[in-house]
């Protein structure tokens, strides 16, 4: 296994391990999204760290180190169509959100398929367009308004 960062057709950025690969797919682990087998085709990139125990090169130097944000952003965010939703390890999922309901994130991309996200696993979201959801009182989102 080598770790690395996958990167999406559409912008995605997965941070794991390469598990297997094929000439038609690539079979991932990320330790928030899980394993997930992706098409070749739906593939833009696939850098590797040769040393499978250490992290990904591409956040060193990307936080702001008072609120732990990552400042890179996809050049597609706000711009594209999509919604995009940062997680906490840096990485990035572009597609269209089902909701942010009962501490979860409900998501589907082209890339990874439709996916249930833990809210504490989520750093940030960016949608296209309005959405309304409920947050707890006392929510670590709900701080920062």
């Amino acid at each position: 296994m080598q770790a690395g960062v996958l990167i999406g057709t559409k912008g995605d950025r997965l941070f794991g391990k390469v598990i297997a690969e094929t000439a038609t797919n690539v079979i991932f682990q990320s330790d928030i999204v899980g394993r997930l087998t992706v098409p070749q085709s739906k593939i833009l990139d696939l850098e590797r760290n040769p040393v499978a125990d250490s992290p990904p090169p591409l956040t060193a130097g990307l936080t702001n180190a008072s609120t732990n944000v990552f400042l890179w952003h996809p050049p597609g965010v706000g711009k594209d169509g999509a919604d995009w939703v940062q997680l906490k390890s840096g990485e990035w999922l572009r597609g269209d959100i089902k909701y942010i309901q009962q501490k979860e994130v409900e998501f589907d991309s082209d890339e990874i398929d439709q996916q249930t996200l833990k809210l504490k696993d989520v750093s940030q979201v960016f949608t296209a367009h309005r959405i309304f959801t409920q947050l707890p009182a006392g929510s670590r989102f709900m701080e920062r308004l």
